[in-house]
């Protein structure tokens, strides 16, 4: 991976246009600047690109714009294959959009965190050990990462805390937890918990750090 992000500095530095910020991660490219400076750093890449081994993907490159110039990027960026919005998209997990776009995101995906902490809650009934592993050092990772890149996680965590306290705990534990022992379970192992941290509790800090 770093030799390869090594490997696409001189394609970035010659796709750069003027007044474009450019964001990459791998073979994932983002710019944001006027729809002119996008539409030259689009055609760059398109021209450029291939000469260094990149291939743009037309039918999975997002252009998200104001709705006032939505009409502008259609006629600009007509045949290119490029698919608009108004609305938002996901950006290395986080949602860039509109204000609703990026409420919807993020409860969408707290359901569904939450259904797949249910799944563990069952698993845990036989395989403690490793339900727990697989909370601590996998599934509670997704919600922390948005919590870090997205402010207002927390307005959308009180259902999977729920969830975590309601169904996963008990079968971890064989009983349920009142508020002090939730309180315990939450604080890291250094401490004597087990680093089970209530999501509604620790994403507004998560994104001031």
């Amino acid at each position: 991976m770093a030799l390869y992000a090594l490997a696409t500095l001189p394609l970035i530095r010659k796709v750069q246009q003027d007044g474009l910020t450019q964001a990459w991660f791998a073979d994932d490219s983002n710019g944001g600047s006027t729809l002119s400076a996008l539409f030259k750093w689009w055609r760059a890449l398109r021209t450029e690109g291939p000469k260094y081994g990149y291939t743009v993907n037309p039918p999975k490159t997002w252009l998200l714009v104001k709705e006032h110039q939505l009409e502008l990027a259609r006629k600009m960026f007509d045949g290119s294959g490029i698919q608009l919005t108004t609305e938002g998209r996901p950006l290395l997990g986080a949602p860039l959009g509109d204000h609703h776009f990026q409420e919807s995101f993020c409860a969408t995906m707290l359901a569904k965190w939450s259904t797949e902490v249910k799944r563990l809650a069952q698993i845990a009934t036989t395989q403690p050990h490793d339900a727990f592993a697989a909370f601590t050092h996998g599934l509670s990772s997704k919600w922390n990462y948005l919590a870090r890149v997205h402010a207002g996680v927390e307005d959308h965590a009180k259902p999977l805390e729920e969830v975590i306290r309601r169904d996963l705990l008990p079968s971890l534990l064989g009983r349920s937890v009142n508020d002090s022992e939730r309180e315990l379970l939450g604080l890291p192992a250094r401490l004597g918990g087990m680093g089970m941290f209530d999501p509604s509790l620790t994403s507004k800090a998560a994104f001031e750090s």
